[in-house]
């Protein structure tokens, strides 16, 4: 009698254990992903505001200069890319927890030693795609207002622009983090793919934070990848 009684009492145990391994490492990772997931968006005006008027997004690879803007978006975070004549890419990045953030209270730190990041319960962009950074977002993303940026050691980057409302970096780094007051990882930038020089902008409006990157798959960028931007 009291070994059926055991017995039952270890099935029992053991029935808990594979239950709760399955909701943490199978339908916990399912229920976020459909929670957190970025929908996507074809509204190519959505930052065209951003880009200087001159600009010429690329068709030489769609019908029509609306397939060359792709936009994913959700209440924590957007992304968007606009694809430019000549194969220069145009990645802007919006969080509207960080809406509106002064940019001289960005902390940059260019020797920063990158601890592992986890990413298991983010979303991750452009692993396939070659020539872009990859881009690694996480679910919850509670910068409260405060924004801590760091570049690799290694990294090779020149400030071409300073003012109070605008900072912008040209060279070539490996990685770029973003974290909040408590140097917690929210958001990491991996350019292990991109080739050359990429420039980095930190733009700051009245009602508006976002971070520009520009890429090229071509022609080598150099400070005048500026002039694509529209920066007041």
């Amino acid at each position: 009698m009291h070994i059926k009684i055991k017995n039952k009492w270890v099935s029992l145990i053991l029935a808990l254990i594979v239950s709760v391994a399955l909701y943490v490492y199978i339908i916990q990772p399912i229920i976020l992903t459909i929670r957190y997931r970025h929908s996507m968006e074809k509204d190519f005006r959505h930052y065209l505001w951003v880009l200087n008027d001159s600009v010429q997004l690329d068709s030489s690879l769609w019908p029509d200069t609306l397939f060359a803007v792709t936009g994913s978006v959700r209440e924590t975070d957007q992304y968007y890319n606009y694809n430019l004549e000549g194969r220069v890419v145009v990645h802007i990045f919006e969080y509207p927890n960080l809406n509106p953030l002064n940019t001289n209270t960005i902390k940059f730190n260019h020797l920063y030693d990158f601890p592992s990041f986890e990413h298991m319960y983010g979303s991750i962009f452009n692993e396939d795609i070659d020539t872009w950074p990859v881009y690694y977002v996480k679910d919850h993303l509670p910068f409260h207002h405060t924004l801590q940026v760091g570049f690799n050691k290694n990294a090779q980057l020149k400030e071409i622009k300073n003012t109070d409302n605008s900072k912008v970096y040209l060279g070539t780094l490996n990685k770029m983090l973003l974290s909040n007051a408590e140097s917690e990882p929210l958001a990491l930038f991996d350019f292990h793919k991109v080739p050359g020089n990429v420039l980095i902008a930190f733009y700051s409006t009245k009602s508006k934070f976002l971070i520009i990157l520009i890429t090229s798959e071509r022609t080598p960028l150099d400070e005048r990848a500026i002039h694509y931007l529209k920066l007041e």
